[in-house]
């Protein structure tokens, strides 16, 4: 009996330890909040401030440093959400997450995100790559500077991969995907309807005037009168024939848009606003940051 107490006990102890070894490996990944932090490059004294919501405010001398700082608080706080972000655009999620992930890969890699961010990347003016060249030594000075590698990778057992221009590219790119359908079935349905019916019936069917048009410069699109002639053959027999044909994408996607005048505001003030349909994941899509420099 004594040694079944002398086991038990020992089990316990082990149990505490790991849990205890966890949750330092845990805090020592968390983003730092307080005190002083040398980043190479950084030009002059910078801040990163918290409000009570976590919301952060960069103040800097020099847009440069604000943008090594932006890089460097994106990647204490949220890198692992970026690398998704990048693999996700690029096709490379199965070198992260395993095989299960290769359809979604090949699906991905018919864009060649990867190529055209490169190719955007070489293209840049020389002051707009020395903030993105800024932007990058920040996320991956933030990077280094964690105490240990976010949890996720603990889990996957990998090492997170540098942060590279290409990839804040890349992050942009993949909103392509949730802003509208990413398999070109929309595309292809209209290339088959262009060359499938007359062009009045084209352009009729294929019209972009709307009722609530209200552009800044008070152009309008006149509206496209219905053709003539009667409905080509070739819609009356799709009407039948392709009931179910998966000619479109997925699913909608779309934003909303809303103004109101100042005239018509609450205490004389415009509104703006929109939803941009997208998906809901956690963390959020945005990470909200004030940033001032003189």
């Amino acid at each position: 009996m004594r040694w079944l107490k002398r086991i038990l006990a020992g089990l316990l102890l082990l149990v505490l330890l790991l849990g205890l070894a966890l949750w330092l490996t845990m805090r020592a990944s968390l983003a730092q909040l307080d005190g002083d932090r040398p980043v190479t490059g950084i030009a002059a004294p910078t801040e990163l401030q918290r409000d009570a919501r976590g919301y952060v405010t960069v103040t800097a001398g020099t847009r440069l440093d604000v943008a090594r700082a932006l890089g460097f608080v994106h990647a204490q706080e949220r890198f692992f959400q970026m690398d998704l972000m990048r693999r996700n655009a690029a096709g490379e999620l199965s070198a992260l997450v395993g095989a299960k992930a290769l359809p979604l890969d090949k699906a991905r890699r018919l864009h060649r995100f990867r190529h055209r961010a490169e190719a955007g990347v070489a293209a840049l003016p020389a002051d707009e790559r020395g903030l993105l060249d800024a932007y990058v030594a920040g996320v991956n000075a933030g990077l280094s500077s964690l105490g240990a590698r976010p949890p996720e990778y603990l889990l996957l057992r990998q090492s997170p991969r540098p942060w590279a221009a290409a990839d804040t590219l890349l992050v942009a790119y993949g909103m392509y995907l949730d802003l509208q359908g990413s398999q070109g079935r929309d595309d292809v349905a209209t290339g088959l309807l262009h060359d499938s019916v007359p062009s009045d019936w084209y352009a009729f069917l294929t019209q972009h005037s709307a009722d609530w048009q209200a552009a800044l410069d008070d152009s309008r699109m006149a509206p496209v009168p219905l053709p003539a002639g009667p409905l080509p053959d070739v819609l009356r027999a799709a009407k039948v024939a392709c009931s179910d044909c998966r000619l479109r994408d997925s699913r909608d996607i779309g934003s909303n848009n809303f103004a109101v005048a100042a005239a018509h505001g609450v205490g004389g003030r415009a509104l703006l606003a929109d939803d941009m349909h997208l998906g809901l994941r956690v963390p959020g899509t945005w990470f909200k940051v004030r940033m001032k420099w003189k």
